[in-house]
C-alpha cells in the first residue's frame, strides 16, 4: 500500500498485482468515467471520456503485464464509487471510476 499526498489530504492506494489480468480487464471494461493526466493537458487532468475501446484495453493490459505501468485501487472503504489509477511515467496517469 502506498500513500500519496494531495491538496485534499492523503490518499491510500493498494497496488493490483500485474498477474491479476482478469481483474484488470474487468475494471477496464466496466469503466464509466476516465480522466487523463498527460503532457497534452499539462498533467492537470480535465481530458475525460466515458469508456475505452477494445484496442485501448488490449494495449493497456499489455503495458500492465510487461510492467510499463501499474494499476492501483483506492483503499477507502467509505467511498461509494470504486476508483482506480493507472500510472505510467511519474506525471502520466489515468484515473478510472466504475
Amino acid at each position: 500500500m502506498i500513500n500519496i499526498s494531495t491538496s485534499k489530504g492523503e490518499i491510500k492506494l493498494k497496488k493490483i498485482r500485474k498477474n491479476a489480468i482478469k481483474k484488470m480487464e474487468n475494471i477496464l471494461k466496466q469503466t464509466k468515467h476516465i480522466e487523463y493526466f498527460t503532457s497534452e493537458n499539462n498533467y492537470e487532468g480535465g481530458t475525460t471520456k466515458t469508456e475505452f475501446t477494445e484496442k485501448e484495453i488490449r494495449f493497456m493490459l499489455r503495458d500492465l503485464e510487461e510492467g510499463y505501468s501499474n494499476m492501483f485501487e483506492k483503499a477507502d472503504e467509505n467511498e461509494k464509487e470504486n476508483e482506480f489509477l493507472i500510472r505510467y511515467a511519474f506525471p502520466c496517469k489515468i484515473k478510472i471510476r466504475i
